[in-house]
């Protein structure tokens, strides 16, 4: 992504100016957060992997007027690859004029801000995850007087609040979000508020220390249902209590999984919560379907490569008809050769992005 000059204009009625600049990842969930509860908290816990090349970068500069009567930040502006977008820009506004308490430091700036995105938006690869984690990362930066543990804990607390997801985009790696209370699997100190990261050397065997994520771009088209509304639909669900419960169940199996190298449970863990959420959204009220023909043929040929060669790789979806096909970097060539070979007739215009897990956010 090339980063245009952000000129700041002199203003009377503006005291101080400053401004910065990060880049969040998206992220892709092998447990699926689905449902929340209160202040934006999560209905069960989740794990993801924060990615590489699915980034946004955030231009943001917060200025201070020489008036203000407001106790809440506010939007001055903001440009969504070099375009205005009424719809997010109300998303911004509302978030920043609910975290008053949370900001006091903010207390009457006027922010502004800039936006560009490696991957298309609201299409299931978590961009609002990617988007508000940058935002957080921003605005905590305004005065940064903690140490790096506060500092990120800070930020993901902030962006939880924004979009759940974009809680586990401050942060590299493996990540998990929501209270885990599993000695046997993990000795962390979990939360509802904000996310943690999992230290690789620690939770993960080296099979899966350096995982590669083919994005196979079926449709990029926006999808009619948003992931916010998809989550209220969570709070009367038929099935909310079962899933809750299986939640727990699967995160304890993966992250055993992780750590031992069992390649097998984890692809019939990653892949039964990605079918599980989708199985969530078409039995909800009112029902909808986000998968489309091309994601179930690409599926089909995942678990064929799989079988007939007994290769450690596997298939996942977010809140979107896209898949993400994830493997060992070692399997590189063999994979993108599978892509050309067999999963491009199924993509949107042969379209695919070659990511991988990634170390995190950066300031830039």
């Amino acid at each position: 992504m090339s980063k245009p000059n952000v000129n700041v204009k002199s203003d009377s009625k503006i005291t101080s100016t400053y401004c910065c600049s990060w880049r969040a990842p998206s992220n892709i969930a092998l447990i699926k957060y689905w449902g929340k509860w209160g202040r934006q908290l999560p209905m069960n816990p989740s794990l993801s992997f924060s990615l590489k090349h699915s980034c946004i970068e955030f231009d943001t500069c917060i200025e201070t007027p020489a008036d203000f009567t407001t106790t809440n930040p506010k939007l001055k502006s903001l440009l969504v690859d070099g375009k205005e977008i009424a719809k997010f820009s109300a998303r911004i506004e509302k978030f920043l004029a609910s975290t008053g308490d949370l900001l006091p430091e903010l207390a009457g700036k006027e922010i502004s801000i800039i936006s560009r995105a490696s991957f298309p938006h609201s299409t299931g690869i978590a961009s609002s995850a990617a988007s508000m984690a940058a935002l957080a990362l921003s605005l905590c930066s305004f005065q940064r007087t903690e140490d790096d543990l506060e500092f990120f804990r800070r930020a993901s607390l902030i962006a939880r609040l924004a979009s759940g997801s974009a809680c586990r985009s401050v942060y590299g790696g493996a990540v998990l979000w929501g209270r885990c209370e599993d000695d046997a699997c993990i000795d962390e100190e979990s939360s509802d508020e904000y996310a943690i990261p999992l230290s690789s050397e620690k939770y993960l065997a080296p099979l899966f220390r350096n995982m590669k994520d083919a994005i196979l771009i079926v449709d990029s088209t926006p999808k009619k249902v948003s992931s916010s509304a998809g989550h209220q639909m969570m709070i009367d669900h038929p099935y909310r209590e079962a899933r809750v419960v299986l939640a727990h169940e699967n995160l304890h199996k993966i992250l055993l999984a992780l750590k031992s190298g069992d390649a097998k449970v984890v692809a019939e863990i990653v892949e039964m919560e990605a079918l599980g959420l989708h199985g969530l959204m078409m039995s909800s009220m009112p029902s909808y379907l986000l998968v489309r023909p091309n994601t179930i043929h690409i599926i089909e040929r995942v678990r064929e490569l799989r079988e007939r060669e007994s290769l450690p790789i596997f298939f996942t979806l977010d809140a979107g008809p896209n898949v993400h096909l994830l493997y060992p970097q070692e399997l590189t060539s063999k994979i993108k050769a599978f892509v050309a070979e067999e999963l491009l007739r199924f993509c949107e215009g042969g379209e695919w992005i070659d990511d991988e897990v990634g170390s995190g956010p950066l300031r830039l």
